[in-house]
Formats: structure tokens, C-alpha cells, sequence
């Protein structure tokens, strides 16, 4: 009996799936009550960060199988983004801190904990690493998790733009406005 070859993943069906949680976790974001009212936010805080969790681990696998890399059946960010070209975890890193560094969001991230360096793209793709099993459970145990990296995928979908431009009218069809948040 023949061993039966798993076909290469398509990188164009994963990038479109990571947009479709991507863009569901910006609608929900898009709410200004999203920062206002810790009631909405109870209701959708935990599934906009399953949904930007799993949009990062899409985006990432996306990269992989753009570099024709095997696409791993795990959650785990930090394992995915270490199986990545070192050019391109350079890159992603570099993203990263320009984020930090430039954005309103970056700067209140990286002030907002006093003993945690947000700075380091691996730390937190570390602490960060399990939250799509973690979190989406959450009712099973107290996350052990800490998910700083909410506005990442946006990040990885930059990289993954500048790889292949053709693919920035991929996706949503429907008319919403959604500020990128790393803008």
C-alpha cells in the first residue's frame, strides 16, 4: 500500500480564511464600547482575542506555505513563527517594533504593564503562544496566558501584502469601515 502524500497547503486559502477572523475581530472592535464598558466587553472581549489569536496562527501558517513549508496542525504561535525563514522573523520583528514604537496603540501597550517588556516579539509570541486553546476554554480553567499581541495580525498581514500585492482585494466584499489599528 502506498503512503499517501499530503498535498502542499494552499497559501491563498489560508490567507482568506485569516481574513475572515480578522475582519470579524475588527468589527467587534470597532465598537467604542469595546473600551468604555466593561459589560460589552465582558460579552466580546474573550472572543475578539480567540478570533485575533487565530487570525495570527492562519496568517503565519500562510507565511509558511508561502515559503513551501510544511503547515503544522498546532495553535502554537510561537512554534509556527520559529519554523519561519530567520528573514522572515526578522522582518515580523522589525514590523513589531515599528508598531511599538510609532503607533498610539504600541506606546500605550508597552506603558501599560510596568514589569513586562511587550518589546520582544518572541516574549510575547511566547506568553502568547497558547492563548487559542487557552482562552477559547476559558469556562475549564484560569488562562495561564498573556495576550498582549491582539493588533498582530495586521502586522502579518502586511508582510504577507508586501509578498504578494495582488492579494490586498482578497477577502471581504462587504462595505464596513475598519481602521487598521497599526496605522
Amino acid at each position: 500500500m502506498k503512503k499517501q502524500v499530503k498535498p502542499p497547503s494552499d497559501p491563498i486559502k489560508i490567507y482568506v480564511q485569516a481574513e475572515q477572523f480578522r475582519f470579524a475581530d475588527a468589527v467587534l472592535r470597532r465598537d467604542p464600547r469595546m473600551n468604555s464598558s466593561p459589560e460589552y466587553f465582558s460579552y466580546v472581549g474573550i472572543p475578539s482575542i480567540v478570533l485575533s489569536a487565530f487570525a495570527s496562527e492562519l496568517y503565519l501558517k500562510c507565511l509558511l506555505a508561502l515559503e513551501g513549508k510544511d503547515v503544522p496542525k498546532t495553535h502554537n504561535l510561537k512554534t509556527i513563527f520559529k519554523r519561519l525563514r530567520g528573514k522572515t522573523q526578522n522582518r515580523l520583528t522589525d514590523r513589531w517594533t515599528t508598531y511599538l514604537k510609532t503607533t498610539e496603540d504600541g506606546i500605550r501597550l508597552v506603558n501599560k504593564y510596568e514589569n513586562y517588556d511587550a518589546s520582544d516579539l518572541l516574549t510575547v509570541l511566547a506568553d502568547g503562544s497558547n492563548t487559542f486553546d487557552e482562552i477559547r476554554y476559558s469556562f475549564e480553567r484560569t488562562p495561564k496566558t498573556e495576550f498582549v499581541i491582539s493588533n498582530l495580525p495586521w502586522l502579518i498581514r502586511d508582510e504577507i501584502l508586501d509578498l504578494k500585492p495582488e492579494w490586498k482585494t482578497t477577502g471581504p466584499k462587504v462595505t464596513v469601515s475598519i481602521r487598521s489599528p497599526i496605522r
